[in-house]
């Protein structure tokens, strides 16, 4: 389907007052290094456009889903926050980063299955770096 195809469609669906809230979407834009933010509110639809996909090649990879939002409202944040938490100070950082796993959450009576999930994602996340790395290109999940 192309972007003028669902457009249209946008335009003649009606919508329940639930599917019209679910599309709304707030995005938090944040420059590395600096406390500038930019918050952004609006509505969000999906594209499968071969010619947007195209525009939006990463590392050789093309993307299967772009993710359009019409932006209604936009705000800069103050960086106070940033500046008193030294969020991008290294000197700030754990020595050891903190171990996040989602097993524990997602099988939380069994333990052999929170192990594999864990062990799983560690895979996924060698061949993301990979991908990052110029190496390979990301695998379907």
């Amino acid at each position: 389907q192309n972007e003028t195809e669902s457009e249209t469609n946008a335009e003649t669906n009606t919508e329940t007052p639930q599917q019209a809230a679910s599309s709304r979407v707030s995005v938090l834009f944040e420059v590395p290094g600096t406390g500038t933010t930019l918050r952004c509110g609006g509505t969000a639809r999906l594209s499968t456009d071969p010619a947007l996909l195209q525009d939006h090649v990463a590392r050789g990879c093309i993307p299967k889903l772009a993710v359009l939002v019409d932006i209604d409202q936009a705000f800069f944040h103050c960086a106070k926050a940033y500046m008193r938490s030294r969020v991008w100070d290294p000197t700030s950082w754990p020595k050891e980063p903190p171990r996040v796993t989602f097993g524990q959450y997602f099988a939380k009576n069994d333990g052999i299955l929170a192990n594999r999930i864990n062990s799983d994602i560690d895979k996924h996340y060698q061949q993301i770096q990979k991908a990052v790395d110029g190496e390979a290109c990301e695998q379907d999940a």
